[in-house]
Order: C-alpha cells, then structure tokens, then sequence
C-alpha cells in the first residue's frame, strides 16, 4: 500500500507538472497568464493523456497503469509525441518564454523513448531526478532534504517490482545526463 502510494504522489506526469509549472513562474509568467498557461498544459497534454491511459488500462490494451511491459511504453510514447509537439507549437505562440524548457522536456522524453527500445529504465526516477535537480539549481542547496525522496521512490519502484536495481539507477544517471548537459548548454 505505501509503495503504492509514494509512486502514485510522484507518478512521472505529476513531476513534469510540477517541474514545468516551476519553469512558467521563474520565466515571468504570473497572474492570469499563469492559470492560462496551466490550464493550457492542463487540457492540452495531461488531462487527454490521462484520460487515454485509464481508457487502455480499462480496455486491456495495456497491463496496468504503470505500463509495466517495456512494449506498452513504446507504444505510449509514440502516442505523447504528437500531443508534445503539438504543446510546443502553442508554447512558441503563446508562451515563447517557456519554449527551450519544453524543447528540453521533448528531448528528455525522446532520449527516453530510445532508451525503452532496448530497456525498461524507471520513468519514476528520470522525472523525479530531473525536477530535484531544477529546484535545487532554481532554489539552492537549502532544499537538500527533497533529495531523500530519490531514495524513497527508488525503494517504492524496487518493492512494487515495476523495476530492477539496475533500471532504477539506470534512471538516475540518464536523468542527471540530460540535466547536466542542460545545464552545461545554459538551457536551464
């Protein structure tokens, strides 16, 4: 049950939520403009992704919600795609501020897309790796304690058996990749 819980409170949607609502509030966007561009993100990637994926879940078109089997994921992301691309397009017009973060977040997704092809690395991790490292470069080292909750979802993934050790750390390392050549590049 806890495990459960802990996936579900960092399910990687939420963290890319999270992380690129913490990205629209750093590059300016306040107000009205913020609940635009949160709803928005909101109708026009997560709610219809959610909706598909407990649509498949109850059809049998995919085991579980976690989309457990590395086929599933494939599958899964080449459908995110196009919803993607097509949030760039609206992020270039209406919020150009925010169009190399989600050029960025295409990337992360993409590199991960490649990785699925050949191995099951925990989507999990890679988002919760990648939106501790934005609040920690964002907000500085005195956030430090939100690094133990890699541990915890590392623990919660490894227990529901959704991952291998191996797949797990596999996660942290691509996601601190990506971050760091982020960093490097100064697109975060």
């Amino acid at each position: 049950m806890f495990p459960t819980l802990i996936s579900r409170l960092f399910d990687p949607f939420l963290l890319l939520l999270v992380s690129v609502s913490f990205a629209a509030y750093r590059s300016g966007i306040e107000g009205s403009a913020f609940v635009t561009f949160f709803l928005f993100l909101l109708f026009g990637i997560v709610a219809p992704l959610f909706f598909l994926l407990v649509w498949a879940t109850k059809t049998k078109q995919v085991s579980n919600y976690d989309l457990s089997k590395r086929q599933e994921r494939v599958r899964a992301l080449l459908i995110l795609f196009p919803f993607l691309i097509a949030d760039i397009i609206g992020i270039a017009i209406f919020f150009p501020k925010l169009l190399t973060f989600f050029i960025l977040i295409f990337f992360l997704l993409f590199g991960f897309f490649l990785i699925t092809l050949k191995w099951k690395i925990s989507g999990h991790i890679i988002c919760a790796t990648f939106t501790i490292g934005l609040l920690l470069l964002w907000y500085g080292m005195r956030l430090w304690p939100i690094l133990l909750f890699l541990p915890l979802i590392a623990w919660a993934r490894l227990e529901l058996k959704r991952h291998t050790m191996g797949e797990v750390i596999g996660g942290v390392v691509y996601a601190v990749v990506i971050f760091s050549i982020a960093h490097l590049l100064q697109l975060i």
